[in-house]
């Protein structure tokens, strides 16, 4: 008959007040699962397989941690770069516009007089429409309103789009309505 070994767990400061550790390793418990003899009862092995795994989280969490950061730093110089960028982009569209604004508009109509007659009233309506703050009260031409009337008559979700977007400075179609009526009254005079 084989004595029982002491669990050498026991000597160790940490789990000397572990109250489930008697103290020794039971026969039954000496060669387990085909291992040579163990040291340690099972409740000390149980509490050891614990602070273990305890660990190895702590230490996946930290390199999470470290990892994170790493990445927040990056995000935070990229964040700076691009907002840096963005100035540098605001500050020429500023001297772009100044520059823009600083020609003369005989230079202006000295360009624009060498285009066919319908690009010369969609570009005037273009430049009248951004020299004013306020999209509303503005003033059409009648060429081009006649020009926008066709527009939308060909194509109403053309002319939307044209007008939504912003790409051309077009009438909205209330605008148009009056402007139709208006003619048909004085034509009917």
């Amino acid at each position: 008959m084989s004595l029982p070994h002491y669990c050498r767990q026991r000597a160790v400061v940490q789990f000397a007040a572990y109250p489930m550790c008697a103290g020794y390793v039971p026969v039954k418990e000496n060669r387990a699962r085909g291992r040579g003899p163990s040291s340690l009862c099972l409740h000390c092995n149980l509490a050891r397989k614990q602070m273990c795994d305890r660990k190895r989280r702590q230490q996946v969490f930290l390199a999470k941690k470290k990892y994170l950061k790493v990445a927040l730093t990056k995000c935070r110089v990229k964040a700076a770069r691009l907002s840096t960028k963005v100035s540098d982009l605001k500050k020429h569209m500023e001297e772009l516009r100044v520059q823009t604004s600083a020609k003369s508009a005989d230079i202006l109509e000295a360009e624009v007089a060498s285009l066919p007659v319908a690009q010369q009233e969609a570009i005037t309506a273009c430049f009248e429409s951004s020299k004013r703050v306020n999209s509303k009260g503005r003033r059409y031409t009648n060429n081009w309103v006649y020009e926008c009337i066709l527009l939308r008559i060909k194509s109403p979700k053309a002319y939307e789009h044209l007008r939504s977007h912003g790409i051309l400075a077009l009438p909205s179609a209330q605008t148009l309505r009056r402007y139709f009526s208006t003619s048909l009254q004085l034509l009917r005079r």
